[in-house]
């Protein structure tokens, strides 16, 4: 056989052979054709850690001329646009465990050498895929999660966040060490374009009246379709009850400094605190209407003794 592609490649009247099409064999052993009726390649180099394609069995590659041969007729390894969009990307629609250990590198160096038109396209297509690895505490297994779903892992944020358990952290030093201290500006902004959280989130969440024991819900007269939901700063319930039960100064000191920085994140164009954790009521009468109420971290930020005074006892702010 390689005898054979060896005459083909050095033969003057290689067009006049009936082979139109070149037939290798595929990595099972099949006799299979390079390229398709539209002339398109459909036999591949083998690729490390990329499954998927149909590619030259790996005893032809052995003989250095029949491997020029089919490099010379065309076939080559599939670019790094074509593994990400027609391999990879796919395995993530489906059902079922998916080894992401190899993405992570792919996805990156694709990142790096796209041009800025392709960059907010590829990052939409990738912003969802749960690719990027996790730990949790005490758990040596390794998680898999969304950029979305996950902190990097600051000073800051791990001191603010050790009272709240569930909150993932990147593995960071392991992405560090996969593509080296000259790529660190590069990886930040890949993980950046991500969405990773580099800063405390304000989230939202439904509220039970019946079992949140709060008094101080609105109840509007007409109360068709009334709902009820909140705005709260992620993790300072937990915080604060941690300061209440241990009157623990160093962590009042990290909560008043999150603060801080909370304020000067969201509280912009003349917004207060209270107008960024809010409650709201909705209800239906005539057409939807609201409600505006006091988020319960406002209240708890502002009755609850979590600040020391200038005795060094805890109190209230308020």
């Amino acid at each position: 056989l390689h005898k054979f592609y060896r005459w083909l490649s050095e033969t003057k009247h290689r067009k006049e052979i009936s082979i139109t099409k070149p037939v290798f064999l595929d990595q099972n052993g099949n006799a299979v054709a390079a390229f398709d009726n539209e002339d398109q390649l459909i036999l591949f180099l083998p690729v490390k850690d990329v499954e998927g394609y149909t590619v030259v069995h790996q005893e032809l590659l052995k003989n250095p001329e029949t491997r020029q041969f089919m490099i010379d007729i065309g076939i080559k390894q599939p670019s790094l646009k074509d593994q990400i969009y027609n391999i990879i990307l796919p395995q993530y629609k489906r059902e079922g465990g998916i080894d992401t250990d190899p993405h992570f590198k792919l996805f990156f160096k694709y990142y790096c050498k796209c041009s800025n038109d392709e960059i907010d396209e590829f990052i939409a297509l990738i912003k969802e895929c749960e690719f990027l690895t996790y730990y949790e505490e005490g758990d040596p297994q390794p998680y898999r999660g969304s950029a979305a779903s996950m902190y990097l892992p600051t000073k800051d944020l791990m001191d603010y966040f050790e009272t709240k358990k569930d909150v993932r952290f990147l593995a960071i030093d392991e992405y560090r060490e996969l593509v080296g201290p000259a790529a660190e500006e590069q990886l930040i902004s890949f993980l950046t374009k991500l969405g990773i959280k580099k800063e405390i989130s304000i989230v939202s969440h439904n509220i039970d009246p019946e079992s949140s024991g709060r008094d101080d819900l609105p109840y509007p007269y007409y109360t068709k379709y009334i709902t009820y939901e909140e705005t709260v700063i992620e993790g300072c319930k937990e915080i604060v009850e941690y300061i209440l039960d241990n009157d623990d100064a160093e962590k009042s000191i990290v909560l008043w400094n999150s603060l801080l920085r909370i304020i000067e994140n969201y509280c912009i164009q003349w917004r207060s605190l209270g107008d960024v954790l809010r409650g709201t009521c909705r209800y239906f009468y005539y057409s939807e209407q609201c409600i505006y109420f006091t988020s319960s971290d406002v209240i708890r930020l502002k009755e609850s003794a979590w600040i020391k005074n200038i005795d060094g006892v805890f109190a209230s702010p308020s």
